[in-house]
């Protein structure tokens, strides 16, 4: 799979750079994105481009120029591990959390990146407005939304729980969620094997991380984590979560071995992210 350049800067970041933290050297990062076939120059680009956004924050030393998170990075960051590392199969309360949104006329631009923020969350609209979800992931919610766009938060039963996984197949494609997840595990289930890593490179092994971890964190956009209660029978996506935390933990010392020869630390990163356990 080839990965987009802004994509593998994301994953850096989040499965080492936030561990040491959260700065790094462009020169270093530009080795480290050279194993997956980045150019220099694409990586100055991309890293720049997103300085821009407010992704991150530069600061020369030296000769050297440095990029760090911003505090808008270290929260995504954070909400993402949860996510994808941390799947709830909590009991369900057997309560629809639904959400109704406003946007200001002057907020039209911001309804795309509110769009990937709910559904991030696990909701999925029933009108153009409304939004539903079987957990309350609305706390932090208004902090992530731009000005003009307002919330109100609400919740509701039906009378059946048949009607609950009715409604649950409808207004979710868990069928391709099913195909998927199974492809997942068709192509991933012999990796962490000791054949196959005896025939890579510590960097080889970090590349392959990185890249199941990418196609891994793209399965919350679409699956909302729904309670046991409300899934087909056989679900795939447990296991397939499964071999994820597996894979990830089998290549995460060579891994760490290749990225910690070229990685040296920036001076003066007083930040940390030190409450968390390295991934």
């Amino acid at each position: 799979m080839r990965l987009k350049t802004r994509s593998i800067v994301f994953d850096v970041f989040g499965s080492y750079i936030r561990y040491k933290g959260g700065a790094v050297a462009i020169g270093d990062m530009a080795s480290i994105l050279s194993w997956f076939g980045v150019t220099e120059d694409a990586t100055r680009v991309t890293m720049s481009r997103m300085r821009r956004e407010g992704w991150f924050t530069s600061r020369r030393h030296g000769r050297n120029s440095y990029y760090e998170l911003s505090d808008r990075a270290w929260t995504l960051l954070q909400q993402g591990r949860r996510r994808i590392f941390d799947r709830n199969r909590d009991l369900w309360s057997g309560e629809w959390h639904i959400l109704v949104l406003k946007h200001d006329a002057n907020a039209g631009a911001e309804r795309e990146r509110t769009r990937r923020e709910l559904a991030w969350r696990g909701y999925v609209p029933m009108a153009a407005s409304t939004w539903i979800g079987a957990r309350d992931e609305s706390d932090g919610l208004r902090d992530t939304l731009a000005e003009g766009v307002h919330l109100r938060c609400f919740a509701a039963r039906t009378p059946l729980s048949q009607d609950d996984r009715e409604f649950a197949a409808q207004h979710w494609d868990l069928d391709e969620l099913v195909g998927d997840y199974r492809s997942f595990l068709r192509r991933y289930e012999s990796l962490a094997t000791e054949a196959t890593l005896a025939a890579l490179s510590d960097e080889e092994v970090l590349v392959r991380r990185t890249v199941i971890t990418h196609e891994y964190r793209m399965f919350p956009f679409r699956d909302p984590d729904l309670p046991s209660d409300l899934l087909p029978h056989d679900w795939p996506g447990y296991e397939a979560h499964g071999l994820f935390l597996h894979v990830v933990e089998a290549l995460k010392d060579r891994s760490w071995a290749a990225f910690d020869r070229v990685y040296e630390q920036p001076p003066a990163a007083d930040r940390t992210d030190a409450g968390l356990a390295v991934a």
